[in-house]
């Protein structure tokens, strides 16, 4: 695990924990984030993406907030994860 991504899941982790311990696995060429079994975000290249659902995606997409994006087979496919940003980062309540 590259360093900048080791820092970025000891943040998680330590804003996360009263919700339960994050477990992490490589997916996708980053790390699937779970707790309890439920996935809720993904770490790529040192940035946090979380899953979306009706409510977070209406706060994202206003936000305009990246989507994370991978390739397979030379195409773009997108997933229902948006990047946090400095703001949200800065804003713990919110983000948990």
């Amino acid at each position: 695990m590259k360093t900048i991504t080791s820092e970025t899941l000891a943040r998680v982790e330590d804003l996360l924990k009263a919700l339960g311990e994050v477990r992490y696995r490589s997916l996708f060429g980053g790390y699937s984030l779970t707790i309890d079994k439920a996935a809720f975000g993904m770490l790529v290249e040192g940035e946090l993406f979380l899953r979306a659902n009706e409510q977070s995606a209406a706060y994202f997409t206003q936000r305009n907030s990246s989507k994370l994006k991978f390739t397979r087979r030379g195409r773009a496919v997108y997933l229902n994860y948006y990047q946090v940003d400095s703001e949200l980062w800065n804003d713990p309540d919110l983000l948990v």
